[in-house]
């Protein structure tokens, strides 16, 4: 009975140490220091973090398709994430873009349709980052308008200009006969 009884009591000794240890697991995982997913990332420094809109093309055709690219610049190093809601009037389509994205993917690109005839297509736009407060958005900084021509017309003005000038060589129908021809071939 002596020996069972040890025996009891070096079992009774094993129990609580693996309880510490369960503790101590339990601890650093709840606390964030231990991610069974992965490494974890402080939330980043987004003081001074804006959003800009730029484009290759400002100035697009009618009915051609044209993109916006979203860039987050001046974010710190760590986690953060960004909503972003943009508007576009003016007949370009589609009208609303409403996105957001993670740290690890800093750049959204938007395609939109120029209207069949020539138009301004403007932007206004907004943009919240995280650990903001709600209603603290800033505006989206960069392109805010596109100009769409319509080719046709300018072509048609073009040809109208010149048949004016040939029935009335005047240097005045010279050179508005120029600038439309100009404004056609240096357009479109």
């Amino acid at each position: 009975m002596l020996i069972g009884g040890k025996q009891k009591m070096a079992k009774m000794k094993i129990k609580p140490i693996f309880l510490i240890i369960g503790a101590i697991v339990l601890l650093f995982f709840f606390s964030g220091r231990f991610n069974l997913g992965g490494t974890t990332q402080a939330a980043g420094d987004i003081s001074s973090a804006i959003v800009t809109r730029s484009s290759t093309d400002t100035t697009v055709i009618a009915g051609e398709t044209f993109t916006i690219t979203y860039v987050t610049s001046g974010a710190g190093s760590g986690s953060w994430g960004v909503l972003v809601e943009d508007d576009i009037t003016g007949g370009c389509t589609p009208t609303t873009f409403d996105t957001g994205w993670l740290s690890d993917q800093p750049d959204k690109t938007k395609t939109y349709t120029s209207p069949a005839s020539a138009a301004t297509c403007t932007l206004t736009g907004v943009y919240q980052f995280s650990g903001t407060t709600i209603g603290t958005e800033g505006a989206i900084q960069g392109v805010t308008e596109v100009t769409v021509l319509d080719c046709t017309n300018l072509r048609q003005t073009a040809g109208d200009t010149i048949l004016a000038w040939s029935l009335d060589p005047t240097s005045a129908n010279k050179l508005a006969a120029l600038t439309a021809i100009q404004a056609w071939a240096g357009s479109c």
